[in-house]
């Protein structure tokens, strides 16, 4: 029997296009169900952006700080899946992990303030 193997390659500047237009831009409207996974989308993206290399810009440090920042629940401690105050989500272990995570990324004082 005889088996194929294809080889597969990332295309890594159409996977970093990707990533930047939804990161930066805002993702296509089909992930508004996903809002209260904000804080993972946010994960998913730094940590793509970390394994392809690309190193975030001053400013798009600072707007993924600020985002972060919306997920925190200051009164009951804790990170919530969307902005806190929009939305009224609880914060609760899985938002708050991916949270911390993504401060653990992006390795910025300005981020690792957030966790006073």
């Amino acid at each position: 029997m005889k088996t194929f193997l294809r080889r597969i390659e990332l295309d890594r500047e159409r996977n970093l296009e990707y990533l930047r237009k939804g990161f930066l831009e805002g993702f296509p409207s089909v992930y508004t169900s996903l809002d209260a996974s904000r804080p993972w989308l946010v994960y998913w993206a730094l940590q793509s952006f970390d394994l392809l290399g690309y190193e975030l810009t001053k400013e798009e440090r600072k707007r993924t700080i600020q985002t972060i920042k919306k997920f925190q629940n200051e009164l009951e401690g804790g990170f919530c899946g969307g902005e806190h105050e929009l939305t009224g989500h609880f914060s609760h272990l899985a938002p708050t992990y991916a949270s911390i995570l993504s401060i653990a990324i992006l390795a910025d004082y300005e981020a690792y303030n957030i966790l006073k």
